[in-house]
Protein backbone atom coordinates (compact mmCIF):
# COMPACT_ATOMS: atom_id res chain seq x y z
CA UNK A 1 0.00 0.00 0.00
CA UNK A 2 3.08 2.60 0.17
CA UNK A 3 3.55 2.43 -3.28
CA UNK A 4 0.12 3.79 -4.17
CA UNK A 5 0.19 6.08 -0.78
CA UNK A 6 3.48 7.70 -2.11
CA UNK A 7 1.59 8.41 -5.29
CA UNK A 8 -0.79 10.41 -4.00
CA UNK A 9 1.90 13.29 -2.71
CA UNK A 10 4.28 12.97 -6.05
CA UNK A 11 1.79 13.54 -8.38
CA UNK A 12 0.28 16.75 -8.36
CA UNK A 13 -2.75 16.02 -9.90
CA UNK A 14 -3.12 12.60 -7.67
CA UNK A 15 -5.86 11.39 -5.43
CA UNK A 16 -6.23 8.83 -2.64
CA UNK A 17 -9.19 7.56 -4.75
CA UNK A 18 -7.59 7.64 -8.00
CA UNK A 19 -4.56 5.61 -7.03
CA UNK A 20 -6.23 1.92 -7.97
CA UNK A 21 -6.91 1.08 -4.37
CA UNK A 22 -9.29 2.42 -2.36
CA UNK A 23 -7.01 4.07 0.19
CA UNK A 24 -10.25 6.31 1.79
CA UNK A 25 -11.20 3.25 3.45
CA UNK A 26 -8.18 2.90 5.25
CA UNK A 27 -7.82 6.39 6.54
CA UNK A 28 -10.34 9.22 6.98
CA UNK A 29 -8.44 11.99 5.13
CA UNK A 30 -5.49 12.75 2.92
CA UNK A 31 -3.54 14.33 5.89
CA UNK A 32 -3.96 11.41 7.93
CA UNK A 33 -2.28 9.00 5.04
CA UNK A 34 0.27 11.53 4.86
CA UNK A 35 0.85 11.29 8.47
CA UNK A 36 1.03 7.18 8.44
CA UNK A 37 3.20 7.62 5.76
CA UNK A 38 5.70 10.14 7.69
CA UNK A 39 5.60 7.34 11.00
CA UNK A 40 6.48 4.12 8.76
CA UNK A 41 8.99 5.69 6.89
CA UNK A 42 10.88 7.93 9.93
CA UNK A 43 10.19 4.53 11.67
CA UNK A 44 12.36 2.52 8.54
CA UNK A 45 14.98 5.22 8.37
CA UNK A 46 15.61 4.69 12.00
CA UNK A 47 15.65 1.22 12.01
CA UNK A 48 19.01 1.37 9.53
CA UNK A 49 20.39 3.65 11.72
CA UNK A 50 19.84 1.58 14.92
CA UNK A 51 21.18 -1.68 12.79
CA UNK A 52 24.61 0.26 12.49
CA UNK A 53 25.07 1.13 15.67
CA UNK A 54 26.08 -0.89 18.48
CA UNK A 55 29.15 -2.05 16.83
CA UNK A 56 32.64 -1.92 18.87
CA UNK A 57 33.65 0.91 16.56
CA UNK A 58 35.15 4.10 17.38
CA UNK A 59 33.36 7.33 17.54
CA UNK A 60 34.42 8.73 14.08
CA UNK A 61 33.72 5.27 12.22
CA UNK A 62 30.13 5.07 14.17
CA UNK A 63 28.71 8.25 12.23
CA UNK A 64 30.44 7.75 8.68
CA UNK A 65 29.18 3.99 9.25
CA UNK A 66 25.73 5.38 10.09
CA UNK A 67 25.52 8.42 6.97
CA UNK A 68 26.89 5.66 4.76
CA UNK A 69 24.08 3.04 5.54
CA UNK A 70 21.44 6.39 5.66
CA UNK A 71 22.40 7.38 2.39
CA UNK A 72 21.80 3.80 1.19
CA UNK A 73 18.51 3.92 2.57
CA UNK A 74 17.52 6.71 1.20
CA UNK A 75 18.64 6.00 -2.27
CA UNK A 76 17.17 2.59 -1.93
CA UNK A 77 13.62 4.16 -0.79
CA UNK A 78 13.70 7.62 -2.79
CA UNK A 79 9.94 8.44 -3.11
CA UNK A 80 9.45 7.70 0.57
CA UNK A 81 12.64 9.75 1.65
CA UNK A 82 11.01 12.29 -0.68
CA UNK A 83 8.15 12.79 1.32
CA UNK A 84 9.94 12.43 4.72
CA UNK A 85 13.05 14.81 3.91
CA UNK A 86 10.89 17.20 1.74
CA UNK A 87 8.50 19.94 2.03
CA UNK A 88 5.18 17.89 3.66
CA UNK A 89 2.43 17.61 1.10
CA UNK A 90 0.44 21.37 0.87
CA UNK A 91 2.16 23.00 3.40
CA UNK A 92 2.86 25.97 2.90
CA UNK A 93 6.38 27.05 4.28
CA UNK A 94 6.35 30.10 4.52
CA UNK A 95 3.71 29.98 7.23
CA UNK A 96 5.42 27.92 9.50
CA UNK A 97 7.85 30.69 9.89
CA UNK A 98 11.20 29.29 7.68
CA UNK A 99 12.06 29.70 4.02
CA UNK A 100 11.21 27.23 1.52
CA UNK A 101 13.82 24.51 -0.12
CA UNK A 102 14.96 25.93 -3.85
CA UNK A 103 13.66 24.02 -6.75
CA UNK A 104 16.49 21.74 -8.31
CA UNK A 105 18.04 24.13 -10.89
CA UNK A 106 17.28 27.30 -8.79
CA UNK A 107 19.97 28.90 -6.73
CA UNK A 108 18.84 29.42 -2.89
CA UNK A 109 18.28 33.26 -2.19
Amino acid sequence: MVGPALRCFQEPAADAYDVGEPLYHHFPSRADLAARLLVDGMARSQQVVLSVLGGGRDAEQGVRDVVHAQLAWVQEHAELARLLYGDLPGADSSRAGRPSSPKRGQAAR
